[in-house]
């Protein structure tokens, strides 16, 4: 038999089903909660192994209000700016505070885990230099040494090896920047003044990048020297066999044929220069083609200049070129 339920009854079960429910959806909630933690808590953990206290850790750095727990032996031993901020310290609690102005928190928390080398993460051309920045100012050699391979590992070209050698200057890698010195060695001074920071590498580098260069020039020259000498020889001898009506210098040039060499011409009688410059006039015949070959007449100076299509040239510029080759050479 149902006994009949009154309005008071009703009402007294429509709030224990109300409170039911309640507590059903508060209880799904706080589950859900849990899981999110359970999902999420790891991945924080991961980016930050900082974030909350180490087993036996006895240090706490505050950067920017984010504490970060690690162990006072690791910055001791790692950075004699630490060691001396610590010895420095009143406190000596367990669980120290220091304070680092003025830095970013995520930097602070990049070259911790450089500390701890199950946590590091690569150095790489994209963060190197902020490695270096905070390793030179807290003089943490282990960074310094990782940022060091780093840069050394890195394959060298025209286009980064300015930057990595000014970076290797900066911070005192000099046995890391010979690859780049040797790239830069092998491009022309044109070329290098085109880099808007050339003037800022010291006389070390300097030397390293231009001498090589300036020995390459100053061996060619020497080896040049005799063959052009020879060259300009053959070809008064070569005038001689086919001009009957060239002057020469009788003493030196008699009929063409040098009795001294072309050097010595050059530098001590008047009358052999102009005749290696009637060289150039002499060539080829005014407005005439031959080959490739073109004669241009200056008006005003009546030059006479033998070129081709490539820029190659004979002219009466010859006497000084070659005088500026010979003292190259002394």
């Amino acid at each position: 038999m149902e006994w009949p339920v009154n309005e008071v009854q009703q009402s007294i079960i429509a709030d224990e089903c109300e409170d039911e429910a309640i507590n059903t959806g508060l209880e799904f909630v706080q589950e859900f909660t849990e899981e999110v933690k359970r999902n999420v808590e790891p991945i924080e953990v991961a980016r930050n192994p900082f974030s909350h206290p180490w087993e036996e850790g006895n240090l706490v750095l505050v950067v920017n209000g984010v504490k970060l727990h690690l162990h006072r032996f690791m910055l001791t031993l790692s950075s004699p700016v630490f060691n001396t901020m610590l010895k420095s310290e009143s406190k000596e609690t367990s669980n120290a505070e220091i304070t680092l102005p003025g830095k970013d928190a995520d930097d602070i928390l990049n070259l911790l885990k450089q500390l701890y080398p199950q946590e590091r993460d690569e150095i790489t051309m994209d963060n190197v230099e902020r490695f270096l920045k905070l390793a030179e100012e807290y003089q943490i050699k282990t960074v310094l040494d990782l940022c060091a391979t780093c840069l050394r590992n890195e394959p060298k070209t025209k286009d980064n090896a300015m930057k990595i050698l000014l970076l290797v200057q900066k911070y005192r890698l000099s046995y890391v920047g010979d690859d780049c010195r040797n790239v830069l060695a092998k491009l022309s001074l044109q070329r290098l003044e085109k880099y808007k920071e050339f003037s800022d590498l010291n006389g070390e580098n300097l030397r390293a990048i231009l001498l090589p260069g300036m020995r390459r020039l100053e061996k060619t020259v020497k080896e040049l020297s005799p063959q052009v000498s020879g060259m300009v020889a053959f070809a008064m001898w070569l005038s001689s066999q086919g001009r009957k009506d060239m002057m020469w210098c009788p003493v030196h040039i008699p009929n063409g044929k040098p009795r001294v060499s072309i050097r010595e011409c050059l530098q001590t009688c008047p009358v052999c220069e102009k005749v290696i410059e009637s060289l150039a006039s002499n060539t080829i015949e005014r407005q005439h083609r031959a080959g490739k070959g073109l004669l241009k007449s200056i008006a005003s100076s009546f030059e006479y200049v033998y070129t081709d299509f490539k820029d190659d040239h004979f002219d009466s510029n010859f006497n000084s070129v070659v005088k500026n080759m010979f003292d190259l050479v002394d």
